[in-house]
């Protein structure tokens, strides 16, 4: 190995390692009241050596969606060589993203909270975050499967697809985002908040149907 891969190699694991600190920190004193200085400390690292690998919190924060929306992805199921149609495949889908939530809490609240950053402080251009959250995180399969819902008659075709897809997913996040809040309260009224997200899941199938 040359003395260049070798530096690129360990540049990367620290980079990792930052964002191994910076999880643990956000997930445990909150995204807007963790502090540069609160990652360097559990990092072992300078602050200053912080913004030699990211520009702002806000790009560390975006460096741990991007991990959780990974993770996210590797979960879902391999359904598009399937027989089911399209509405089936996207209960699955809708089954994977319920599992992540009750796995991955954290990394959820973090894929839920990226969408508030303010692009001007991150590395990234607004096209570029666009294709991250919009591109990268599985609204992408969404998409792919209401256009095979349409073609198969049982997704309505009087909306764009692109439409339905971003509506589907954006009232997938914000049921997650709300039952994360409210966890507390529904477990007051012996309220699962797995069958919460089922119901809420089949009443936004049931608007798409043909």
């Amino acid at each position: 190995m040359g003395t260049g891969e070798r530096k690129k190699r360990e540049k990367e694991k620290r980079r990792e390692s930052i964002i191994d600190a910076a999880e643990k920190v956000f997930f445990s004193l909150g995204f807007d009241t963790a502090t540069m200085d609160d990652i360097a400390k559990k990092s072992e690292l300078s602050k200053g050596t912080l913004y030699l690998y990211f520009k702002s919190k806000e790009d560390i924060h975006l460096a741990v969606a991007i991990r959780a929306i990974n993770i996210l992805n590797s979960l879902v199921p391999d359904i598009g060589s399937k027989k089911d149609n399209a509405i089936v495949k996207l209960k699955k889908l809708a089954a994977t993203f319920i599992s992540f939530a009750a796995k991955f809490p954290g990394h959820l609240k973090s894929i839920l909270y990226v969408e508030s950053l303010d692009f001007r402080q991150l590395s990234l251009s607004r096209e570029e975050l666009k294709d991250v959250i919009f591109r990268e995180t599985p609204v992408r399969m969404v998409l792919e499967l209401v256009e095979q819902g349409v073609n198969e008659k049982v997704i309505r075709s009087d909306i764009p697809p692109g439409i339905i897809a971003n509506t589907l997913w954006s009232q997938m996040l914000g049921m997650f985002q709300f039952v994360t809040i409210q966890r507390g309260l529904f477990e007051m009224v012996e309220m699962e908040t797995e069958e919460l997200l089922d119901a809420s899941i089949e009443l936004v199938l049931n608007g798409i149907r043909s």
